[in-house]
């Protein structure tokens, strides 16, 4: 099976990803809490060792970023979708 770069899409570029999320009714101080813990405990060493030996890449950030991601990756996908004619049943 050809790579994707040899199948003709050089740019072809697919990844998976982890967050936490909570209800939309929680208090933004508990978000911002909440994201800043689980954003210390990726960066402390032990914790980010471990996850990239395991082949992750460390981000963390604020609810506000991760929203900023996902609005994006949503936009990406939304375009391969469209552009593959693919239709949900």
């Amino acid at each position: 099976m050809p790579t994707a770069a040899e199948a003709g899409l050089p740019d072809f570029e697919v990844s998976s990803w982890q967050a936490v999320m909570a209800p939309a009714a929680t208090p933004a101080t508990l978000r911002e809490r909440i994201a800043g813990e689980i954003t210390a405990i990726l960066r402390e060493p032990t914790a980010a060792e471990a996850l990239e030996a395991g082949g992750y890449t460390v981000a963390g950030g604020t609810p506000a970023e991760y929203g900023a991601f996902q609005c994006a990756e949503i936009a990406r996908w939304r375009q391969v979708a469209q552009a593959a004619n693919i239709i949900l049943d």
